[in-house]
């Protein structure tokens, strides 16, 4: 006897009919596939920071003579590029 709790309501399982199985299957696969898409994302997200942070360095360093300013408008260039930092 399986019971699903949905918007704060508890169901039976046992006694849903075929379409509401169907849509149970569907759901389970939904919200299996986010927390995927969730970790996933958040692996994503600390590799796209350690590259963001690798790549200051390296122009850090290219840069070390330049001025500060010269320094910030690449910092805006690579925003305006879509690289968050």
């Amino acid at each position: 006897m399986a019971k699903i709790t949905l918007a704060g309501k508890e169901y039976e399982t046992d006694n849903f009919d075929d379409a509401a199985k169907g849509h149970l299957r569907a759901l389970q696969v939904c919200e299996a596939k986010m927390l995927d898409c969730k970790s996933e994302l958040s692996i994503l997200q600390t590799a796209h920071n350690a590259y963001a942070k690798a790549l200051l360095e390296i122009l850090d360093k290219d840069q070390a003579a330049s001025s500060e300013t010269k320094t910030e408008s690449i910092g805006d260039e690579l925003v305006n590029k879509g690289i968050m930092i």
